[in-house]
């Protein structure tokens, strides 16, 4: 069954940036059936938008598991705050660090699970060199944007689908390979077929009359 990652920008856009209530529709969501939280942490400067940092995840320790996504410059500077307040997940884009195998090494230092975020720019080649053995890889998840990064609400790009499966035939079975942008119940099955094996969804999930629901139609695919 693909994993659901219910991602809180969509209730930090909606309550304003309230830490009381993105760590209660977190919990909820959980509960509702997600798998794991996504947060999404903008710097200002990979992307114009600054949203959260290491604050809001050591407020959501306790929660469940903690999926980092660090759409940051220079990641190598601080993916181990993040770690320390708690993250279990962390992806990021490679083409933002100097330091690929230094971020990806920390990230397993700690035990949590490692992978790198491609924007809609950043070309699959990018995961090449640190799959070239994937039994002994540092890379244990892939996160392909379906939207630009930077900005919750935008439209799915299904012409980006293809990426999905260049990943997936590139990584194998054994990486993880989630979609985040845009996905709803109406696209998510295109996603799995792709090869998607975890759906990162905000609004079809945070602004759904139903949790709950929204949640299993995600998964029934």
């Amino acid at each position: 069954m693909v994993k659901i990652a219910p991602s809180i920008l969509a209730v930090w856009d909606k309550t304003g940036g309230d830490t009381g209530e993105v760590v209660l529709a977190a919990r909820t969501a959980l509960r509702a059936g997600g798998d794991w939280v996504h947060v999404d942490v903008m710097d200002g400067h990979y992307v114009p938008r600054t949203t959260f940092g290491t604050e809001m995840v050591s407020a959501l320790q306790g929660v469940g598991v903690l999926d980092v996504h660090l759409m940051v410059e220079r990641p190598e500077n601080v993916v181990e705050s993040y770690l320390q307040a708690g993250a279990d997940r962390v992806v990021f884009h490679p083409s933002a660090s100097d330091d690929i195998g230094g971020v990806l090494q920390t990230i397993a230092d700690f035990g949590a699970i490692g992978g790198l975020a491609l924007d809609v720019d950043e070309d699959v080649r990018w995961l090449e060199p640190w799959v070239e053995n994937i039994d002994q890889t540092l890379i244990k998840q892939v996160l392909v944007m379906t939207v630009k990064a930077g900005a919750g609400g935008q439209a799915f790009r299904g012409d980006l689908l293809e990426k999905v499966n260049i990943v997936r035939r590139l990584v194998g079975p054994n990486v993880s390979v989630a979609v985040d942008g845009g996905v709803n119940g109406q696209n998510v099955r295109q996603c799995v077929a792709a090869g998607a094996d975890c759906v990162v969804a905000g609004n079809a999930i945070f602004n759904a009359p139903d949790m709950a629901a929204a949640i299993a139609g995600l998964q029934a695919v």
